[in-house]
Order: C-alpha cells, then sequence, then structure tokens
C-alpha cells in the first residue's frame, strides 16, 4: 500500500467540490436561459396577436394609434 494512508482522500475531496461548483452554475445558466425563452416567447406571441389585431382592424373599423393603445 501508500506510505501515506490518506494519500487517496485527498484528490478526490478537491475534484468533487469543482463539480458542484460547476452543478450549480450550470442550474443558474439554465434557470436564466429558461426564463429568457419565456420571455422572448411572450414577446412573439404579443406580436402575433398585435398583428392579427391590426389585420382585424383594418376591414371597415377604426385603426387604434399604438400610442393610445399604451396610454401614452
Amino acid at each position: 500500500g501508500s506510505s501515506h494512508p490518506g494519500a487517496g482522500e485527498g484528490p478526490k475531496g478537491w475534484a468533487v467540490r469543482p463539480l458542484k461548483w460547476h452543478a450549480s452554475w450550470v442550474q443558474n445558466v439554465v434557470r436564466q436561459f429558461g426564463l429568457y425563452l419565456s420571455w422572448a416567447y411572450e414577446i412573439c406571441v404579443a406580436l402575433t396577436l398585435v398583428r392579427e389585431d391590426r389585420v382585424g382592424l383594418t376591414s371597415g373599423l377604426p385603426v387604434v394609434p399604438p400610442g393610445a393603445l399604451l396610454g401614452i
């Protein structure tokens, strides 16, 4: 065996710590990326809804300027 009794434990303990840090870092990135994706998806849905509304408004109904919808 080895002349140092705890020689096999040191490197393993050192290797596990960065893995835990890496896992938490990945979780943070995934969480932020997920938020970004849902935010981008909502904007896309809102834009398509506005586009459909505009198409509907042009068929004889008065067209509301964008500022009026936002209350400016």
